[in-house]
C-alpha cells in the first residue's frame, strides 16, 4: 500500500511528464536542425587552390580568399568536394569527427607537411548527404580526411578551423564522363571553366 499524498502524486508525474516532454522536444529541435533546409541557401562556390605554397604565402590571392571568408554568410558546415579524391566505381563521404589533415602532394617545403587544419568533421552532415544523393550510391568512409585541396583554401578562408568540415569524392569513371556537361554548367554559372 502506497502512503503517498495524491495531491503530491499528481505533482511529481506531472513534474516529471513535463521533464520528459522538455527532453524530448529540444532532441526534436536538434534532430529537426539536422535534416531541415536552411531558409536562406548558402552559396556554392568553386575556389581553385593554386599552388600548395599558397597557403604559407600572404598574396592578392590569399588576401582575397581572406575577405571572402569573412564576407560569406558563416555556414553550419562545408562540404568540399576535392578533385583530389578518386574513388574508383564509388562515391564516398568522409564520416570523422576529426578528419586528418592529408598531405597528398610532394616536393614541397617541409613548412607544408607540418601544417595541419584541424576543423571538426560533420558525421551528421556527411550520413545526410549520403542520403540526399540520388543518382550514385554514397557509401560513409573513414579512410580519407581533408586533402591539400580543401585545408590549404580553408585556411585562408576559415582560419580558426571553427566550421565542421566533410569531403565528398569523385567517383571514377563517371567524372570523366560527365566533364562536359561541369564545363558547360561552369560556364553558365559562373562565367569559368572546369579543368
Amino acid at each position: 500500500m502506497n502512503s503517498m499524498d495524491p495531491r503530491r502524486r499528481r505533482l511529481l508525474i506531472g513534474a516529471s511528464t513535463a521533464t520528459a516532454l522538455t527532453a524530448l522536444g529540444a532532441w526534436a529541435d536538434s534532430a529537426r536542425a539536422l535534416v531541415t533546409p536552411c531558409k536562406a541557401r548558402m552559396p556554392v562556390i568553386f575556389v581553385g587552390h593554386g599552388s600548395p605554397m599558397n597557403v604559407v604565402r600572404d598574396n592578392a590571392f590569399t588576401r582575397h580568399l581572406r575577405q571572402w571568408g569573412e564576407a560569406l554568410p558563416r555556414p553550419k558546415a562545408i562540404l568540399s568536394v576535392s578533385a583530389h579524391w578518386l574513388t574508383p566505381g564509388v562515391t564516398a563521404v568522409d564520416v570523422h569527427e576529426h578528419p586528418p589533415t592529408i598531405h597528398d602532394f610532394g616536393g614541397f617545403s617541409p613548412e607544408l607537411y607540418a601544417m595541419r587544419y584541424p576543423a571538426s568533421g560533420s558525421p551528421a552532415f556527411a550520413h545526410e548527404t549520403a542520403v540526399r544523393v540520388k543518382r550514385a550510391k554514397v557509401i560513409g568512409t573513414s579512410d580519407w580526411g581533408l586533402d591539400h585541396g580543401t585545408w590549404t583554401v580553408l585556411h585562408h578562408m576559415f582560419p580558426l578551423a571553427d566550421i565542421p568540415v566533410f569531403q565528398l569524392s569523385h567517383a571514377l569513371p563517371a567524372i570523366w564522363l560527365n566533364a562536359d556537361a561541369m564545363k558547360r554548367s561552369a560556364r553558365n554559372f559562373a562565367g569559368g571553366s572546369v579543368r
